[in-house]
Parts: structure tokens; C-alpha cells; sequence
């Protein structure tokens, strides 16, 4: 136990405290509404997919998408917070052939997503001053550090990153 969990556990009453400042709520309401556009995409760029090991990757990744989506509606509807309209169940498209789309490009567009998203889950934490929801998005932003390392270094096995040259006096 940390110094400050002695101080604090020593001086907190054991009521919840149920109220949200508005940033709160905000940042809250934009991760869940980012999270669903998110969802929304990933199901897209899934249609488009053809290796079987990276489809089952982003199958994977779809379903943590949906956990966490579960996660944050339910903390919507414990501090009653109206829920933003979720995405249509499945936004896959009807054609899975698009020759724009080679698994390549997939890759690229989800590890980019991803990292845009690292920031997104700072910028939440930064601003919820709630001791119970802070550690929600912490457990977030290190699943999302996690898979990260695990698709980057995917993506250096398949060859899709688009690796910088090497200096010439590089004695690698």
C-alpha cells in the first residue's frame, strides 16, 4: 500500500461519491463515441482482410473493442449518463474484394488508429478526477500499449512497416 492509499484510507469516508464534473462526462461521452467509430472502422477494414492469421488478429482486437465498449456503457448507466447511438451491430462490407485495401494497408490504417488512440486514453485520464474511473482507463491504455508492441512487431515478421533506411555508416 502506497504512502497516499494509507493517508487517504485513514481520512475517506466510505461513501461513493456518484457525481461527475461536465469534463468528466465530456471525456467520458468522446471516448465512448471514439470507441464506436472506432468498432465501426475495424469492422470495415476486417471485410477487407485476406490473411488468415492477420484477420484473426483483428478479430481479436474487434473483440476487446466490444468489452471495453460494454465496460464504458455500463459506467454510462451507473453515473446516468445518457449513452450516445451506438453503431449498427454489423457495418461489414457486402464485397470483400477491393483491390485498395491489401491487408498491407489494413494493417497500417489500424496500427495508426492505434496509436491516435494511445493519446485519446491520456487525454481521458488527464481529465476524470474520479478515483473509481481512473483506473478503467489506466487497464485501457495499457491494453492498447500491449497490443501495440504485439502489432508492431507483427508487422516487422510480415514486412508492412515501412522501415527507414539505415545511415550508411550504420554498423547494423
Amino acid at each position: 500500500m502506497s504512502f497516499i492509499d494509507k493517508i487517504l484510507k485513514n481520512k475517506q469516508n466510505n461513501n461513493k461519491n456518484k457525481a461527475l464534473h461536465h469534463g468528466e462526462i465530456f471525456e467520458l461521452w468522446a471516448h465512448l463515441v471514439s470507441r464506436y467509430d472506432v468498432l465501426k472502422k475495424t469492422q470495415i477494414l476486417f471485410s477487407y482482410a485476406h490473411d488468415p492469421d492477420f484477420k484473426m488478429i483483428i478479430s481479436e482486437g474487434l473483440d476487446i473493442l466490444e468489452s471495453q465498449i460494454d465496460e464504458l456503457e455500463d459506467i454510462f448507466k451507473e453515473y446516468s449518463i445518457p449513452l450516445p447511438d451506438r453503431p449498427p451491430a454489423d457495418v461489414t462490407s457486402s464485397s470483400s474484394s477491393n483491390p485498395l485495401w491489401s491487408d498491407q494497408m489494413i494493417y497500417r490504417e489500424i496500427l495508426n488508429g492505434m496509436s491516435q488512440f494511445l493519446d485519446t486514453h491520456v487525454r481521458t485520464f488527464k481529465f476524470l478526477w474520479n478515483d473509481e474511473l481512473r483506473p478503467v482507463i489506466v487497464r485501457f491504455l495499457k491494453k492498447e500499449v500491449d497490443l501495440y508492441d504485439d502489432l508492431m512487431k507483427y508487422g516487422k515478421l510480415k514486412g508492412w512497416l515501412n522501415m527507414p533506411p539505415k545511415p550508411e555508416n550504420s554498423s547494423n
